[in-house]
């Protein structure tokens, strides 16, 4: 899984990066804000961070911070094709953003999801455990309610949904894009006896109707490839029956065949 990583210091400008002639190890210079110590007053420093890779582990030096921004990719193209080059892929999307800053992509993000996520507010009062961390709001839900916990969650889901079916890609399955597995539960498949339904319940009501339409893409591509499985089907049935029926006139239908019918 291809990462970039973003290494951060006081900076001013965007830092240039260098890529060694050793291929895991990564230089960035960068000017930086410093404050002397002896008159008080800000200057600019120049500054060097090293990034080494090195038996499977990562070392960073001369840096305040470092984010890594990690790509994944798989070969599906299409539900007929799976001939894509997830590496190929891969290297596409670090291109793109290697030499771009994490609080421009954040903004992005912000800036994509929001359209859709602000549509609907939604209060049931407030509570005194709003300060609390998340998972000790739920630890008390049941002896002290929380209204604002109620409406977290609902904005919660909306947000999975928004990040997990969006237009151009595939529906949301068991566990939306977001599974740490390979072998996750229920296979991180559709079940459409009921819980692909679940998964769309909310849409149209909490105004996410763009999120419904991969569902609908999926469906019409399930008819498709359905209309070529009942074509076969119905072939292979007639030929099994003309067998049977052949097979019943000789006294030979194996499905109904006994030791007492031996000679039938």
């Amino acid at each position: 899984m291809p990462a970039v990583v973003e290494l951060g210091r006081r900076q001013i400008g965007e830092p240039a990066i260098y890529v060694t002639t050793d291929p895991n190890v990564i230089v960035a210079e960068y000017t930086g804000a410093s404050t002397s110590k002896e008159t008080g007053l800000p200057y600019r420093q120049n500054y060097v961070s090293i990034v080494t890779a090195k038996d499977g582990k990562i070392f960073i030096d001369g840096a305040d911070s470092a984010t890594l921004i990690l790509t994944g990719a798989t070969d599906f193209i299409n539900y007929k094709d799976v001939s894509g080059d997830p590496a190929a892929r891969d290297a596409a999307v670090i291109a793109a953003i290697r030499l771009r800053r994490f609080d421009a992509l954040k903004a992005e993000h912000l800036a994509d999801y929001q359209k859709l996520f602000n549509r609907v507010s939604i209060s049931f009062g407030t509570s005194p455990n709003t300060q609390l961390p998340t998972d000790e709001r739920i630890k008390r839900f049941a002896q002290t309610g929380d209204p604002t916990l109620v409406a977290m969650l609902f904005q919660y889901g909306r947000y999975l949904m928004i990040g997990s079916s969006r237009p151009g890609g595939q529906p949301a399955n068991l566990q939306g894009l977001w599974n740490e597995s390979n072998s996750p539960p229920w296979d991180s498949k559709y079940t459409d006896n009921i819980n692909t339904e679940m998964n769309y319940w909310p849409v149209e009501e909490t105004n996410l109707s763009e999120c419904h339409l991969p569902l609908f893409d999926a469906l019409n591509e399930l008819a498709q490839s359905g209309a070529n499985t009942a074509k076969e089907r119905t072939t292979n049935s007639r030929a099994m029956y003309q067998v049977m029926v052949r097979d019943a006139k000789n006294c030979r239908l194996i499905f109904m065949r006994s030791p007492a019918c031996a000679n039938c």
